[in-house]
């Protein structure tokens, strides 16, 4: 298979470094859960030893009680460092992807 080396697509070289427009941090699926909603079920943790309860142990997340700790280091780390590597322009915007809220309820929200 060829290649075609395409150097017609950029138009003039720019001059100069160019300036920052943002600087923006992105903090993508957190999974902030909140440890008393009724969908978590640590308890079938309990039941490993029962046949009848073994395909319920993949929904059984034992480090998802510490998400939260992990979410607060992102944070801290952030106001520590609140500029990008390499540069002098600090943060103007922090975007927060993906499912954030877990189990999409109200009390995860508050």
């Amino acid at each position: 298979m060829k290649h075609l080396l395409r150097d017609d697509l950029g138009g003039v070289q720019p001059s100069g470094s160019g300036a920052s427009l943002l600087s923006l941090l992105v903090m993508s699926d957190i999974q902030v859960v909140d440890t008393v909603s009724p969908a978590r079920c640590e308890w079938v943790e309990l039941l490993a030893g029962d046949a009848l309860w073994q395909p319920l142990l993949p929904m059984h997340r034992p480090y998802e009680a510490l998400t939260h700790w992990a979410f607060a280091a992102h944070v801290d780390a952030a106001r520590r460092n609140p500029r990008p590597a390499g540069s002098t322009r600090p943060y103007d915007l922090c975007l927060c992807l993906g499912d954030n809220i877990d189990n999409a309820q109200r009390n995860e929200l508050d």
